[in-house]
Order: C-alpha cells, then structure tokens, then sequence
C-alpha cells in the first residue's frame, strides 16, 4: 500500500484477487457489471466551518489529505462506500433522493457526553452510558447498522444494554495503543450502548469518534464521544 501523487495522477484502478483469477482462466467469466466507489482515508470529522479564512476553507484539510492507491484484497477495502446500490432507496431511481440516517442527529450534532465519577459503588466508581438508536430514511426496508468507535481505553460499546456482549472490551485494562471496537447488530431492533470507563482526571476530557454505518444503504454518520473524570482520578 501507498500514496498516489494526486499532481499527476487521480485515478488508479486495479482488479482485485478475485477479478485476476477469473480473468486468467480466459473463458469469458471476466464480466465487470457493476463498480463502487470509496472514501476509506477521508476523515470528515475534519471539515472545519470555523476556518478563520472563510467556507473557502472549510475542506483546506480535506483536500490535502494523502489518497491510498488501489488495494487488491477486497477484504481489506471499501469499507465506506460513496454511493451504493440504489435499488433499495425509496426514491429509486432518482439518484437525488439518497439514504441518511436519522434518530441520532442530535448525537451527531452535539456529541456524547460520558462521566467516570470515582465516588460511590464501594469505591469502584460510576460510569455513565447512554444508547445509541439509528434508523435509515429514504429506505424501502430497515437495515442493520455496524459501529465502530475508535479508541476503548476510554469507552466500550455493548448491544441491548447487556455489558457481557461486548467482545471483552469491557475490560478496565488498557493497551499502550488506542484499539478501535465495531459491533454490528446481530437483528432488526437492536440497540447499541456505549459506557465510558474509569480515566485519570489528568487526560479529562477524553475525546473519540463513534462511526455508525447502515449495512444495507451504506449511509454514515460520524459522532463525537467526550468522557470527563470527575469526583477524583482514576488510578
């Protein structure tokens, strides 16, 4: 894996494992049908409408991102698609009328907000948490969403407000590097809840960003979780 030179060269197409395997056999089953586009390395959380220089600006740090060259293992790519299939929109097939995800605007609008307080529980402290519910607009059908939260030195994330489902992160241990967390639900209705966990007061506020993606549409939303030490520090 590398970097394109985006002064002289902005596109870089390559077949994956899959699409050279069928190509060498050279009987015909090489068809290219369909193709997606994706923005795995663009970080929107970046765009800044607060530029002093003005909405000329506001992408400044968006577009001089490094672009990655193209990968062959299909695995390991595309993980955010820019456009999916649009059959399954309810305004099919006007491509205006895309998919969003809904009943997390406010979360996306103004963050999650957690607090370790490390009075009370017989010393152990307290933690808050708080549910995080998507739906998908413009969708013919509901889907299932996957999360990913980014750093769970400070944070874990769980389904239906059971702290067992959560693959173990919901361990106090912490590792010298931040590892990242995605939980998918497993059915229609599930729920997805994210705990903080005890932090020294001496990194509060601890800050991270939870990205809930729809399975089916390919809509994503970002959100900024913020955990604040209170009542002491952890040790």
């Amino acid at each position: 894996m590398g970097y394109l030179n985006k002064t002289t060269q902005v596109l870089d197409a390559i077949l994956t494992t899959k699409g050279r395997e069928l190509l060498a056999k050279g009987d015909g089953s090489f068809n290219i049908t369909k193709f997606a586009l994706g923005d795995d390395e663009i970080d929107y959380t970046l765009w800044n409408p607060g530029h002093p220089s003005g909405s000329d600006y506001y992408g400044a740090v968006l577009e001089n991102m490094p672009v990655l060259e193209a990968v062959t293992n299909e695995a390991s790519v595309m993980k955010f698609k820019i456009l999916a299939d649009t059959t399954h929109l309810q305004g099919s097939p006007d491509p205006t009328q895309m998919a969003y995800l809904t009943g997390i605007d406010d979360q996306v609008k103004n963050g999650i907000s957690l607090s370790f307080n490390q009075t009370g529980n017989d010393g152990r402290g307290t933690r808050t948490a708080v549910t995080v519910n998507p739906t998908t607009e413009n969708l013919k059908q509901v889907e299932n969403y996957s999360f990913t939260l980014l750093n769970t030195n400070i944070a874990f994330m769980y389904l239906n407000n059971d702290e067992t489902d959560s693959g173990g992160f919901n361990s106090e241990s912490r590792t010298k590097f931040r590892s990242s967390q995605t939980i998918t639900s497993k059915k229609i209705g599930d729920t997805v809840n994210i705990k903080c966990k005890a932090i020294s007061g001496t990194i509060s506020p601890a800050k991270t960003t939870l990205i809930v993606r729809g399975r089916t549409s390919g809509a994503t939303a970002s959100i900024t979780v913020t955990v604040t030490s209170t009542g002491g520090a952890a040790s």
